[in-house]
């Protein structure tokens, strides 16, 4: 008991990175179609955001080019994402394989758009929401990046 008392949790998993202005910041490590899904739910059940916004970091080509459609599906669950480039990973592109299979496959209207940038992400936060940042690669910096710029902006 003694030592769960000081564990700590799950590095990169619903890893808080703290509040500013009334909005939470978190990252979690999930790169796979069932990995987002749960993870989207557990934050909602827990936290119950305004709205959930979601950063997300598609990682390998190899994935993307697999499991595209699964993502536009499972991505739904948040209000908004953010959509990234592809994390390599050590992989080399792939003809074809880009961020951009997922949107499209999203559809027209859908909840899933081009990451816009820090400052339009932060300038687009309000009290009550939550970001999330999602995937496998260096996409919690864009996190922090966002966190500060909106800390900056007078978040």
């Amino acid at each position: 008991a003694r030592g769960l008392a000081g564990f700590g949790g799950v590095k990169r998993r619903l890893d808080p990175h703290g509040e500013a202005g009334g909005v939470k910041f978190f990252d979690d490590y999930g790169h796979h179609p069932t990995e987002i899904r749960n993870t989207l739910a557990a934050i909602r059940a827990i936290h119950r955001p305004r709205r959930l916004i979601a950063l997300f970091q598609p990682h390998r080509y190899s994935r993307t080019s697999l499991l595209y459609r699964e993502f536009a599906r499972e991505l739904r669950a948040a209000d908004k994402v953010c959509l990234m480039d592809i994390y390599p990973a050590g992989e080399k592109s792939l003809k074809g394989v880009s961020s951009r299979l997922i949107l499209d496959a999203a559809g027209r209207g859908s909840n899933i758009v081009p990451y816009p940038g820090v400052l339009d992400v932060a300038k687009d936060l309000r009290p009550g929401d939550l970001l999330l940042s999602l995937g496998a690669g260096d996409v919690w910096k864009s996190l922090e990046e966002v966190k500060s710029k909106f800390e900056l902006i007078g978040g």
